[in-house]
């Protein structure tokens, strides 16, 4: 197996819309644990940037 140096330099994202669901409380719930594993994902390197959003 060859490995491409362009590749282990390339950003890593992680974007999440949630555009069709109520914003009850257990989504608003299961936002805030997903927002804690992608900053730390970020803080251990994985992640270069995230963005989470909701409706409302």
């Amino acid at each position: 197996m060859k490995k491409h140096a362009s590749s282990l330099k390339a950003k890593k994202r992680l974007v999440v819309s949630v555009e069709s669901v109520r914003p009850t409380q257990a989504v608003q719930e299961r936002a805030v644990h997903l927002a804690a594993a992608a900053q730390r994902a970020k803080e251990a390197h994985f992640l270069d940037k995230y963005r989470i959003t909701l409706p409302g």
